[in-house]
């Protein structure tokens, strides 16, 4: 989205430079310090025939208001994702020849235009109003202002009456109902609609829970999302030989169902503890029942993402070598011996039978295994 940002701030230059209105950059674009989820914000001395036309020149909005307090302040959504918070001026003492000023309008005296505000933005029903919260809060959250997300989030449930409260712990769930809640009893533009959506979707777990069969790529993967998100990681493999060098069991590696049933429980007890802390965690590895999500309620279940990656019985055939010779990229394995095809598909086989019969979605890795996983990094 920073990119469409500045773009933006490239057509409000050239704007500018080309129509003679002056135009004043400022908030976190002029300080150097935005968000992939920012407003721009604007300051513009134009007439409204040249702020319509200044409007619509990058695009057709997918929402349109303006600021009651402070007044003075459109408030544009363009369906890239844009959002800005354009200062409308009456008068200001600018002397330059330069119209394009990436300066604070704030060193100078002026005047804001609040009527021209109000005849380009017709609509001032508290449902439309309120429509425009969904943006704010998603941004406030994504940008990492997670309170005021979620206290924005809220002012939507007490404008819709809604009988429950948005927190931090189930804030896409929250926000999603509050969505669905919304549409249900008020117009919405659809392309607004899917914009708030996209949103949505990008909002990062707090959790990513990454399991599979062996040498599926789980711990391939899971490095690449720590690089991507910076989140700390924890691997089930290092807690079990933990655990068993300490003598603190007497279970074997070789011992893998019970493993399950011994690891598991300290594994959920972790991730919950992270999730009420508001910590985020990568947590990899095989050790994860079927139906692990009965551990836990919704509240938490909202907050993990979970990935299960297992190949296809033909790849394993067609790539087995392939697939040995890549076993130690992240972790030196000391003793590979004992995967042979048979045994990998098997392996295989027995995740994807399981986690598909628990109603899980298993990634399956049946090609290009760095496009596959793609989609997450």
């Amino acid at each position: 989205m920073e990119a469409n940002q500045r773009k933006y701030i490239e057509y409000v230059r050239n704007y500018a430079e080309s129509t003679g209105n002056h135009v004043w950059l400022g908030g976190s674009f002029l300080r150097g310090n935005p968000t992939p989820f920012s407003d721009v914000d604007i300051s513009a001395l134009m007439g409204k025939d040249s702020l319509r036309e200044f409007i619509s020149g990058y695009g057709d909005p997918v929402y349109l208001s303006y600021t009651a307090n402070p007044e003075g302040i459109i408030i544009v959504i363009y369906e890239d994702g844009v959002a800005v918070d354009l200062e409308v001026i009456e008068s200001v003492d600018v002397t330059d020849d330069a119209y394009f000023h990436p300066e604070s309008i704030k060193d100078h005296e002026y005047y804001r235009n609040s009527t021209v505000c109000r005849e380009i933005c017709q609509r001032t029903d508290s449902a439309y109003q309120t429509a425009r919260l969904f943006h704010r809060s998603l941004i406030k959250y994504l940008s990492g202002k997670k309170e005021v997300g979620v206290s924005v989030a809220n002012e939507i449930a007490s404008f819709l009456d809604s009988a429950f409260a948005v927190t931090e712990n189930d804030y896409k769930a929250g926000i999603t109902r509050l969505l669905d809640l919304y549409c249900e009893k008020y117009p919405m533009d659809a392309k607004y609609r899917d914009l708030c959506s996209e949103l949505i979707n990008s909002i990062k777990p707090g959790i990513i829970l990454i399991t599979g069969a062996s040498h599926a790529g789980k711990t391939v993967l899971a490095q690449k999302l720590l690089k991507k998100y910076g989140y700390p990681y924890l691997s089930i493999d290092h807690l079990k030989m933990g655990l068993i060098r300490s003598g603190n069991t007497d279970l074997t590696p070789e011992d893998d169902d019970k493993l399950t049933s011994y690891l598991w429980p300290i594994v959920r007890e972790m991730i919950k503890t992270a999730i009420e802390n508001h910590q985020n965690l990568i947590v990899e590895g095989c050790y994860v029942p079927f139906d692990w999500r009965k551990d836990f309620d919704e509240s938490y279940l909202s907050n993990i993402e979970f990935i299960c990656l297992a190949f296809t019985e033909e790849y394993i055939r067609e790539n087995f070598e392939t697939i040995r010779q890549h076993a130690s990229d992240i972790e030196k394995r000391l003793d590979d011996s004992y995967c042979t095809i048979e045994r990998l598909i098997e392996d295989n086989h027995k995740f994807v039978e399981g986690f598909e019969s628990a109603g899980e979605k298993v990634l399956l890795v049946n090609g290009d295994y760095e496009k596959i996983i793609g989609e997450f990094c």
